[in-house]
């Protein structure tokens, strides 16, 4: 899967562009990305304290979110995209900030490697991050819509906070579902993108990178 991860982050880095502020995700395909960025007139924005720690062993300036008004692009990876452009994220623990960062931004890109295409959603865990506090509340919400928690054990975000995998959630009507455990009191956010979808997929299929457009 290297060689497809390559593969795609070199058809995505065609369409960064000099003197913009680009949002980088988290993990090994979007790392593949970062190890062809040499343009250092960008404003960088980090998902993950992982990216940053890449981004600044390659010589980047990274920046807060906090620090910016706006993305003009957001590049990141996936754990599982459908046709419809749904995502599951959140495998590595940064799908709150992920979120973030998709909705800050102009333009959100996902690339991917082959094993990351799914027709449907049903047997990917959606990973959940919850206040500690919560944990055991948020579970017995999340049981009681029908889908199966499991606490991710020794496991924290970045922000510190609490995940839980959920399985046997019905994506039947995806945005009301990602709308309803936001709703849950002590949930930060799900890894479940199904209001900010990408505008832009490139997914390897064998030797070739198919480009999806929204």
């Amino acid at each position: 899967m290297l060689e497809q991860k390559t593969m795609v982050a070199k058809a995505c880095f065609e369409m960064i562009q000099s003197n913009t502020i680009i949002g980088i995700g988290t993990g090994s395909t979007v790392e593949a990305f970062v190890s062809l960025l040499d343009n250092r007139s960008c404003t960088y924005v980090s998902s993950s304290e992982r990216t940053t720690s890449v981004m600044k062993k390659k010589g980047f300036e990274v920046v807060s979110a906090n620090d910016v008004s706006y993305l003009d692009i957001y590049i990141d990876g996936t754990d599982a995209v459908t046709d419809d452009f749904l995502l599951i994220k959140g495998a590595g623990g940064a799908m709150t900030q992920e979120k973030l960062l998709a909705n800050m931004a102009r333009v959100f890109v996902v690339i991917a490697d082959e094993s990351k295409y799914h027709q449907n959603l049903q047997d990917i865990p959606c990973p959940v991050e919850v206040i500690q506090s919560a944990r055991s509340f948020c579970a017995r919400q999340i049981r009681a819509m029908g889908a199966i928690p499991s606490y991710r054990f020794g496991s924290k975000t970045d922000q510190g906070h609490d995940i839980i995998d959920v399985y046997g959630f019905s994506y039947a009507e995806p945005v009301a579902l990602e709308e309803r455990l936001n709703h849950i009191p002590g949930v930060l956010d799900s890894g479940l993108f199904a209001k900010r979808r990408p505008d832009h997929v490139f997914i390897a299929k064998g030797a070739q990178v198919q480009h999806w457009v929204r």
